[in-house]
Order: C-alpha cells, then structure tokens, then sequence
C-alpha cells in the first residue's frame, strides 16, 4: 500500500475485516469499483442508490477474500451487487416508497414510460444471466465484450487498445453474442 490518499471505502472494507487487506485483494476492489458502480446505476432509481449499493457490495465482499480463490471475485462481486440491489428494491417495496409522492407529482409531472416493479424485476433477472454468460467466456472474448457493450467503443477502438486486428474483434463479438442468444434462449417462452 502506497502512502498516498485512501478513498473512505477502502478504509472502510478494511475496517470492516479487523484485518489489513491484502495487497492483491485490495487492487482487485479499487479496480472493479467503477465497473461495479456503472452496472448498478443501469439498475438503481437513483446514483445514491448505486453508491450504497457499490459500498455495501464490497464490505458483504470481505467474507469471500480468503474463502474463494481470486478468479471467482469478479463473478461474486457482480452477484453480491445484483444482490445487494434486489434488496433495496425489496426495502423500497416493503415501505411503500412507491406510495411516497414527490413534488412534480404533487405539481402534476408524471412519467408513463417507467417499467413496472415486476418488469424491473425480470429485467434484472434477464441482466443477471447475462453477465454470468459472459463471465463464462474466455478472458480475452469478454475484456472485448466489455469494451464495446460496457465502455461504449467501437471495434475500432477496441482493435486498437487490445492491439489485435478489426477481424479478430468481430471474431470475439460474434462468440459473445451467440454464447448469450443461446443461452438467453434456453430460458423459457419469453425470449424470443
């Protein structure tokens, strides 16, 4: 560990475990932690919402550290994070804060276009398959899948920070997308 500033989380995950991090576990938390936090905003009402959950993602992490073996952590992050917003979605249900008006309702805006809880809830159910499909794929394949689907680039963009060929991304992209449509498929009458 570097003498250096220590965000709050890290101080607070290594609190949590009465014990110093490991270097090792250490770096593979400040390196998932924006990745982590970009997929729960796509799940979460609020940003809020997604800094809590990031938060209580890493501290429930901390049990896992010396029990799974360090290729298993990206995967369990990510389902203890899909966890973690099942559970304030759960919370929310449960005290009626759907119930709870807001001032442009109490001014008259509405919003029509929202998905109702149980479509948010098949949402992250169909989200959360997807990313186990994709920690499913070799290394190289879903780093590929990521850049393009999570960072937004384009396979150029991708071709050229991988330092591989245009055809070899599309090679990558292709086998992604097939292991998910075949596995999505499989899932029952609702995928098409």
């Amino acid at each position: 560990m570097s003498n250096g500033f220590q965000p709050a989380w890290i101080i607070a995950v290594a609190q949590a475990a009465e014990s110093p991090l490991d270097e090792r576990f250490e770096g593979f938390l400040r390196d998932e932690r924006e990745a982590l936090l970009k997929f729960l905003r796509t799940r979460l009402p609020t940003e809020e919402d997604a800094q809590d959950a990031v938060q209580e993602s890493l501290i429930r992490m901390i049990r896992y550290r010396d029990s799974e073996p360090p290729e298993a952590w990206k995967r369990l992050l990510y389902r203890i994070g899909v966890n973690v917003a099942n559970d304030q979605h759960r919370y929310a249900r449960s005290h009626h804060a759907a119930a709870h008006v807001t001032v442009d309702d109490a001014l008259g805006a509405t919003s029509t276009d929202e998905p109702t809880h149980d479509e948010h809830l098949a949402q992250q159910e169909e989200l959360a398959a997807a990313i186990e499909i994709i920690l499913t794929l070799p290394p190289r394949c879903q780093e590929i899948f990521l850049l393009n689907r999570v960072e937004g680039m384009t396979y150029v963009q991708v071709a050229e920070t991988c330092g591989i060929s245009l055809k070899a991304v599309e090679k990558h992209m292709t086998r992604a997308l097939t292991a998910l449509r075949a596995q999505l498929g499989k899932r029952g009458p609702s995928a098409s």
